[in-house]
């Protein structure tokens, strides 16, 4: 059985309450900080957790590579494809106008889509172990 690889992140938890804990994530020793991924520490992520952590707990975030791939998939290459598609059946109905309502419409429709079927097949995609406490 082969393992399935995992993108790994370590943080910070800022807050905890009701099974939800804020975890603020940091940067790797050898990162000069360019901002070009999702560890740079913009903003804590809410993830619900069956542990029990409190306010400066160190703890690992880890996601399956192929969850991330299908996550941007969903996001990104789907809707682009129903907006291509919608565009071009507008425009053969309704020229320009019809091409950009066409668009716009399966647009939505994907989105809505979306967050009906795709993202309720995960529902913890993001797995939190604790490494150290305070």
């Amino acid at each position: 059985m082969r393992k399935k690889s995992r993108v790994t992140v370590s943080g910070r938890v800022i807050s905890f309450s009701d099974g939800f804990a804020e975890v603020k994530p940091e940067l790797p020793e050898k990162c000069s900080g360019c901002g070009g991924c999702s560890t740079s520490g913009r903003s804590p992520l809410s993830i619900k957790t069956g542990l029990e952590l409190s306010e400066g707990d160190r703890v690992t975030l880890s996601v399956e590579c192929g969850i991330l791939l299908r996550a941007a998939f969903y996001m990104y290459f789907f809707p682009a494809m129903l907006a291509m598609a919608g565009f071009y059946g507008g425009y053969l109905i309704g020229g320009d106008g019809g091409g950009f309502a066409g668009a716009s419409l399966f647009l939505v429709f994907g989105y809505i889509l979306i967050r009906k079927t795709a993202l309720k097949k995960h529902r913890r995609p993001v797995r939190i172990e604790l490494k150290e406490t305070i």
